[in-house]
């Protein structure tokens, strides 16, 4: 794809490496189920000229990039080398409805691009994952059927694994019935609390953990003060929690209609 070295500037990249373990003793088990150690690997490609001319007329400039806040937020935070060092932190987030409708060129169909957007949000990296789109409204639940509920594409279980990847949370199950929760129309940590069976207090720090994640959004509530609403931040949770997790024996089997 070119010269590794472009207008004096080499490119380093840096990548999770998975290195399996012989024993559980070696290594603690990974969100991957498996027990490992995942070193951060890093490599120059000089390419056949070299890059060592380059290195010594440019300034380093060193990009981190991740999908898991926790993660990302421990790489610049407390004792880590790069604390204080970082110049920018851009946390980049969802399309809203018309970005996303522009982003997956549906811009020619309103109402396709709603209802596109009301399962796979504004995620860009779900276009991928999901085969592409849905041509029109009348192959629209064709696409669903076939792509989204389809247990060999990797958006199938992607809902449920949002939380595990580099989430930090080493017991999901009472942030995944606040998840249930929202995703079911609750809106008030009153209602959520409701639906889960428990007073209010006693989900303030899940509420602040999925937050803290990027799972949930806490928006103000014009009229009340200090009365906020919550909302999941990636739809693909709720298209999880309503359908695919119910029915997922179901969908293994075949039997999406």
């Amino acid at each position: 794809a070119g010269s590794p070295v472009q207008d004096g500037k080499v490119v380093i990249d840096l990548d999770a490496t998975l290195v399996t373990a012989h024993s559980e003793e070696a290594a603690t088990r990974n969100w991957k189920k498996t027990f490992g150690f995942r070193p951060l690997l890093a490599y120059a490609d000089h390419g056949t000229g070299g890059a060592g001319g380059a290195s010594r007329h440019t300034r380093t400039r060193l990009i981190l990039c991740g999908g898991a806040l926790t993660v990302m937020r421990d790489l610049l935070g407390g004792g880590a080398p790069p604390c204080g060092r970082a110049p920018l932190e851009l946390v980049l987030q969802p399309f809203w409805y018309r970005e996303a409708a522009s982003f997956w060129h549906l811009t020619d169909d309103p109402e396709l691009a709603f209802r596109v957007h009301a399962l796979l949000g504004g995620t860009p990296a779900y276009r991928a994952m999901a085969f592409g789109l849905p041509s029109s409204r009348e192959s629209f639940d064709r696409w669903v059927t076939q792509r989204l509920l389809n247990p060999a594409s990797a958006i199938f279980r992607e809902g449920s694994l949002l939380l595990r990847g580099g989430s930090g949370v080493t017991d999901p199950t009472p942030y995944h019935g606040v998840l249930a929760a929202i995703a079911a129309g609750a809106a008030r940590r009153s209602e959520i609390a409701g639906r889960i069976g428990g007073p209010a207090t006693a989900i303030a720090h899940l509420l602040a953990g999925l937050q803290q994640v990027g799972l949930v959004t806490r928006f103000e509530d014009a009229f009340r003060d200090r009365r906020g609403i919550y909302r999941l931040t990636d739809t693909l949770i709720r298209l999880h929690r309503l359908v695919i997790g119910p029915n997922e024996r179901l969908l293994v089997r075949g039997r999406a209609t």
